[in-house]
């Protein structure tokens, strides 16, 4: 197809135009789809799931998690991983409920954590609903849990697979609160250089296929395009692992190997 398409005058950059508009389009696609239907269907089959388990679980507006837990309901805004793998709930209402299920008080936390048999909260503002009568902050409380900790592991969804808008938003608590958010700002990167990266290997793949004419033998084209892939996700790792001594900005540490490849590949193109 290639060896027709030059005959009838197709010349290398006019076939390189096309391959990429097609490759763009469906690149935008896919970032549009990654950013609004599968992070939004992926939480609610990871809420509906557990529910049907015990009922205790369910999903608010803004992606909020609401749990049943004894005679407690929490809410929190945020989910994220610390440094340490650990699950982090930010921003927290906790409404203690009476025999009736009515709210007699409430409970704000800045932070918290879930181990087997309590919540551990931080930053602690109590009020009583009924009198009004406030309590001074709290540094740190505990809270007797009667839920399974693998309930909440089962809930969150790592950060390369959240939307833009929720990585940077746990980045932002993560940060205020003085914890790493080194894994939210490597997938926040990570999802901007996406584009780029598909065009790099689009342009560095191009030339194998320039190269092969009615002679060339298929299996070396395959092998040689895999090693490229390989090699480019190498670096890639590479640069990502070294992003946070670097002293460059991150974004241009996780452009540099989509940049480099794409710039290789553009020559070959040229030279084939």
């Amino acid at each position: 197809e290639i060896v027709a398409m030059r005959a009838a005058g197709f010349d290398r950059g006019r076939i390189a135009a096309r391959v990429l508009a097609a490759v763009l389009l469906a690149t935008l696609a896919i970032v549009v789809f990654g950013e609004t239907v599968v992070p939004a269907a992926e939480t609610r089959a990871r809420v509906e799931r557990e529910r049907a388990r015990d009922g205790q679980v369910g999903i608010g507006d803004g992606q909020a998690l609401w749990v049943r837990d004894g005679d407690r309901v929490f809410r929190a805004d945020v989910l994220a991983w610390d440094e340490r793998g650990e699950l982090r709930f930010g921003n927290l209402r906790i409404y203690a409920l009476d025999a009736s299920f009515r709210p007699v008080a409430l409970t704000t936390a800045r932070s918290a954590r879930h181990e087997p048999g309590r919540w551990l909260l931080e930053r602690v503002h109590e009020l009583d609903l009924e009198t009004g009568r406030a309590s001074r902050r709290i540094d740190e409380r505990a809270v007797p849990s009667g839920l399974d900790p693998g309930v909440f592991r089962a809930l969150v969804t790592r950060p390369r697979l959240l939307p833009i808008r929720d990585i940077q938003r746990i980045r932002r608590y993560l940060e205020a609160t003085g914890l790493d958010a080194g894994a939210y700002r490597e997938a926040f990167w990570r999802r901007v250089v996406y584009p780029l990266n598909v065009v790099a290997m689009v342009l560095v793949g191009l030339p194998l296929v320039f190269r092969g004419g009615r002679t060339a033998s298929a299996l070396v084209g395959v092998f040689a395009g895999i090693a490229v892939g390989v090699a480019f996700i190498v670096v890639q790792r590479i640069g990502i692992g070294l992003a946070p001594v670097v002293p460059l900005p991150a974004g241009i540490v996780h452009a540099l190997p989509a940049l480099v490849f794409g710039a290789v590949g553009f020559r070959l193109i040229s030279r084939a």
